[in-house]
């Protein structure tokens, strides 16, 4: 189906092509605020047209990286597909079709519209933002979508506004570069998260008392600004958030490859075994910028301090 994945977030979801539905389309990446308002319209919709007997399925159609991406610009990851799904469900919708855009690209935006929307993907109704494009060239709008199904069956929603500026991918890639997560988190409505296989490390924090999960950043994934986060930990097969403190770039005191990982220190004493899982680091604060200590004990004291503040940071905010 062109390169386009079908991933089930609910039990009432069966195979690709078997139902018709009402698709939220974008990227999505971040799945920020503005991006809930696209999905909601199309559950919206697939509501509406459900009781009036056209039995929809509501779902999101994205790609798996951002499109310009593939025009040569330097555009990182904010979510990854696992989490983004996993943010879809939340947010009530049955199915992701997840898209290689290159596969894609040159289609016509008759040929996308017809042939892949309301062919292959059997959609029947669509919600969108305002700048949506589709098709070659990004020849396709929002207009053309309420011309090929009727007015009535699309929604596009208009730009949401956070201190006078447009909520968008690009501005939250900007805060989190920059180390503002507090800011970053309140644009997605969720905190940011990173992910990755846990890997053998130094052994160095182990020997300090601080024990770390240690993953490095997956390709092409945004990294925030190098630095010690208030964090938490998801644990693969749980729902609990575990308080943590993670120390996101290269550990200069102790390390000289220059290699940025996530450095993550389990506030709480947990016997689990790790390694070969990706456990899910969520970030709320910046505490410190990175720095090279003159030793093991300069060292340990400051990571007893961010410790200390993180717990309490988690504490006043009722991060469990």
């Amino acid at each position: 189906m062109h390169g386009i994945e079908f991933i089930p977030l609910s039990p009432d979801c069966t195979a690709p092509g078997s139902f018709d539905c009402a698709l939220a389309l974008g990227c999505f990446d971040g799945f920020h605020r503005a991006h809930r308002m696209i999905t909601s319209s199309a559950a919206e919709l697939a509501r509406r047209l459900s009781a009036a007997g056209d039995v929809l399925l509501p779902g999101a159609f994205c790609f798996s990286e951002p499109p310009a991406a593939f025009f040569g610009k330097d555009v990182p990851i904010i979510t990854d597909t696992a989490e983004k799904c996993r943010l879809f469900a939340e947010a009530g919708l049955a199915f992701a079709l997840v898209a290689d855009f290159s596969a894609v690209r040159e289609m016509p935006p008759a040929d996308f519209m017809r042939g892949l929307l309301y062919g292959d993907c059997r959609c029947r109704a669509a919600a969108c933002g305002f700048n949506f494009t589709f098709g070659k060239n990004a020849e396709g709008t929002p207009r053309d979508l309420e011309s090929f199904f009727g007015a009535d069956r699309v929604s596009v929603c208009a730009p949401l506004l956070s201190d006078g500026e447009t909520v968008s991918s690009s501005r939250i890639r900007r805060l989190i570069a920059e180390g503002d997560i507090p800011q970053a988190n309140d644009l997605l409505g969720h905190p940011f998260s990173v992910c990755g296989t846990v890997r053998h490390g130094r052994g160095d924090g182990k020997k300090l008392g601080f024990p770390t999960i240690n993953q490095l950043p997956a390709d092409g994934a945004l990294r925030p600004a190098a630095g010690v986060y208030v964090s938490a930990v998801k644990l693969p097969g749980s729902d609990a958030l575990l308080p943590a403190v993670t120390d996101a770039g290269v550990a200069p005191t102790m390390d000289m490859t220059g290699i940025f990982r996530y450095e993550t220190h389990l506030l709480d004493a947990v016997d689990v075994l790790l390694y070969g899982e990706s456990p899910r680091v969520f970030l709320y604060k910046r505490l410190r910028g990175e720095m090279k200590f003159a030793g093991p004990s300069a060292l340990v004291a400051q990571i007893s301090r961010d410790s200390a503040a993180a717990r309490e940071y988690l504490r006043e905010n009722g991060i469990k």
